[in-house]
């Protein structure tokens, strides 16, 4: 595993799920998160 992209992320997760990741997978050159901080809502 080289590259790994996770998006949808939700900010109140922590980063300690991340540094677990980041061991099991120590190999991983490229690391792409996209977190967020509220949930979006259509606005009708």
């Amino acid at each position: 595993l080289r590259g790994l992209s996770l998006a949808g992320i939700f900010v109140g997760f922590g980063l300690l799920w991340i540094i677990a990741l980041l061991e099991v997978a120590p190999s991983i050159e490229i690391l792409h998160i996209e977190v967020y901080d509220h949930i979006c809502r259509d606005e009708k």
